[in-house]
């Protein structure tokens, strides 16, 4: 590259890369950092198997994640934004088959391992959608690694897809003004499956703004679709929703709580399940497919608000609050604000209810 263009390219990432987000911009602006207390239970719709240490091999039926993140925006990658965030603190708790309980909680204790400290990186775009989200630092020393760090990432990612925000569409995607605002969400981050194959079929969310004030703005989302996880003979009819505050100035999210559910359709394979190593195995009773349940809270910590625990990791472990409160919603048939909060709420005010809209009809 010749001396002027180089001095020209350099001198325009300068001038890129020190240009503030606009106010409730869904980019991230360079540098911009925030912390977050995440909790995630998910109730899986097919028994998830994990390679444990010690060769201690179990089968998931359900699993927590409770999380203190870290995140800062580094430079400009093209059209989207890297952000890096580390987990300063995590608690795993799982449920599993009956008789596993000593090797699961061997292996929930092994996750927390690998999650403390550990490094999670995603691209955000100008709609406020991650793409490319990846586990960092995982050691890939052989079969048994490579497929439990692969499991961890995908549960990880089920949890950290809240962090998603996706204001009206535009060319520059901003949080609407005032109440009244409605748009549509395809394929959130929220209803992608954990597993590697990815996840087919349409879903989309409606999208409201019901109140907003000089600091904050509240939005609620309800939609329903038919997904499947990719090369499975699994569809799933489900429904989803959310309710979150985003910061107006920034456009990150204050408070959030979500939920989805799914029920196999009548043509969807039920005898039979595919674990993360593809084989197929014959299973029978209550350990057929089933519901797909997940629940999210997340609070972003500072200020006044004490600074939650997340608590111990095991098989004992299973903590009632925030994210569960979200699986008891998810099978209510219409979307309120009418949900509990958690225990030991982290406002120091928590905002005024408002009217929630009647969930749109499928």
């Amino acid at each position: 590259m010749s001396l002027p263009r180089a001095f020209a390219s350099a001198f325009a990432l300068l001038i890129l890369g020190a240009r503030p987000a606009a106010a409730g911009d869904a980019r991230w602006a360079p540098g911009e950092a925030h912390r977050w207390y995440l909790e995630h239970s998910h109730e899986l719709p097919q028994l998830l198997w994990a390679l444990g240490p010690e060769s201690r091999d179990v089968r998931l039926l359900a699993v927590q994640l409770r999380l203190i993140v870290s995140c800062a925006a580094g430079g400009e990658d093209g059209l989207n934004r890297e952000v890096l965030c580390t987990i300063e603190d995590a608690a795993v708790a799982g449920r599993g088959v009956e008789g596993e309980a000593e090797s699961l909680d061997l292996v929930l204790h092994e996750m927390d391992r690998v999650l403390t400290g550990a490094r999670w990186r995603f691209e955000v775009d100008r709609a406020g959608r991650l793409h490319d989200a990846d586990l960092l630092d995982a050691p890939q020393i052989g079969v048994r690694d490579t497929r439990f760090h692969g499991l961890v990432r995908l549960l990880l990612g089920s949890a950290m897809a809240g962090l998603e925000v996706a204001p009206p569409p535009g060319r520059k995607a901003t949080l609407p003004t005032g109440p009244g605002a409605e748009w549509v969400v395809d394929a959130p981050a929220i209803t992608r499956f954990p597993v590697p194959t990815g996840t087919l079929g349409s879903f989309r969310l409606r999208r409201q703004a019901l109140d907003a004030d000089e600091s904050l703005v509240r939005t609620v989302s309800y939609g329903v679709g038919a997904i499947s996880p990719g090369n499975t003979r699994l569809t799933m009819v489900t429904r989803a929703g959310d309710d979150a505050w985003l910061d107006r100035g920034t456009g990150r999210l204050v408070h959030r709580q979500w939920w989805v559910v799914g029920r196999a359709t009548p043509s969807s394979e039920t005898t039979r399940t595919r674990d993360l190593a593809g084989p197929v195995t014959a299973l029978s009773g209550p350990f057929g497919i089933g519901a797909w349940r997940q629940g999210g809270y997340l609070a972003r910590l500072g200020g006044d608000a004490p600074e939650p625990q997340v608590g111990d990791s095991g098989v004992s472990a299973w903590r009632q609050g925030g994210s569960t409160a979200m699986l008891d919603r998810a099978e209510a048939p219409e979307w309120s604000d009418r949900f509990p909060r958690p225990d030991g709420a982290l406002w120091a005010s928590p905002p005024a209810p408002v009217s929630t809209p009647r969930s749109p009809r499928s």
